[in-house]
């Protein structure tokens, strides 16, 4: 089951429409079959939404019903994925190691690689696209205050163990999934790097207490 839940009155002054659905969509793995299949869809998180499903719903609602998603899902994908989980978060670690450690740093010098260039990117898109006349408040059927009302959940919720593709899975409840290349290749990726940026640590530090 995965779903996004906004206010629905949220509106986007300058394509004068409200984002009128906040979807859940349900799936299920046949037996024998690696792929998902989308069986039924919910426009929206009241009691009185409606469900379409590909037995129920004739072609052409059936199809709106997943473009509705599809749409959602592109949404939360800007704004809660790229936006706040790389951009935004990156830049927490970004202040906080050159704010607090010295370029000698071993740690400084591992990670000021990773944040080249983040501060400029991010100044400049407050500046173009995430400013309330901006170009994401324009195209999003939201508008600016509901991008900014997932950000604001998307911060709540965000955790270290997020960073983990491990502990995010199992948060998610699909790390038993027999096919997920996203998440098996993440997990070869983190433990690599993992094992990396100890050995690097180690070469300078003996012991936490350092």
């Amino acid at each position: 089951m995965w779903g996004i839940a906004i206010d629905e009155t949220a509106q986007n002054p300058f394509a004068g429409q409200s984002f009128s659905h906040a979807p859940f969509v349900m799936f299920v793995l046949p037996r024998r079959e690696k792929l998902f299949r989308v069986v039924a869809v919910q426009l929206g998180y009241n009691k009185s939404s409606l469900v379409y499903s590909p037995t129920t719903s004739s072609f052409f609602w059936w199809t709106y019903a997943k473009a509705i998603a599809n749409a959602a899902n592109t949404l939360h994908a800007q704004m809660v994925l790229h936006l706040h989980d790389a951009h935004f978060t990156g830049a927490r670690f970004a202040l906080a190691t050159q704010r607090e450690l010295p370029p000698s740093h071993a740690v400084r010098k591992l990670m000021d690689y990773h944040f080249r260039g983040m501060h400029q990117v991010n100044t400049l898109s407050f500046a173009s696209l995430i400013h309330p006349e901006g170009s994401f408040a324009m195209v999003s059927l939201v508008g600016h205050s509901g991008n900014m009302e997932l950000v604001a959940k998307a911060y709540e919720d965000w955790h270290y163990r997020k960073l983990n593709p491990q502990h995010e899975a199992a948060y998610r409840g699909v790390q038993f999934l027999p096919y997920y290349p996203y998440y098996h290749d993440a997990v070869r990726m983190f433990r690599v790097l993992r094992q990396y940026a100890d050995g690097f640590v180690r070469l300078h530090f003996c012991c936490d207490e350092q």
